[in-house]
């Protein structure tokens, strides 16, 4: 395996984990955040609270999910692009191969 096409893989993997640790840090980070609510809050205030405030969190909620989706699909548009160039180095990789061999 030459050296582009290992650092291809690696480009490629690495986007993959960071895409993938992106996820799993806003999840968690948003499950902690709903635990240590009800975790704090007194049984009064949480009642009140859920009571006057499901509508806000619907909307904290809906907010979110549209913050993952365009996270996901700024990801899924940069793996796009990085399979085009990769395929166009390959391209040119043939190419230059082509022309050394013939050449010699």
């Amino acid at each position: 395996m030459d050296r582009t096409a290992r650092r291809r893989g690696w480009v490629r993997r690495t986007a993959i984990l960071f895409g993938i640790g992106l996820v799993i840090g806003v999840l968690s980070s948003r499950l902690s955040m709903g635990q240590d609510t009800e975790i704090r809050a007194p049984a009064s205030q949480t009642t009140r609270k859920a009571a006057g405030t499901s509508s806000e969190s619907k909307d904290k909620d809906a907010q979110l999910m549209n913050k993952l989706d365009q996270i996901l699909a700024n990801q899924q548009t940069i793996l796009q692009k990085l399979d085009a160039v990769m395929e166009e180095l390959r391209i040119i990789k043939v190419r230059t191969t082509i022309r050394t061999s013939s050449g010699s």
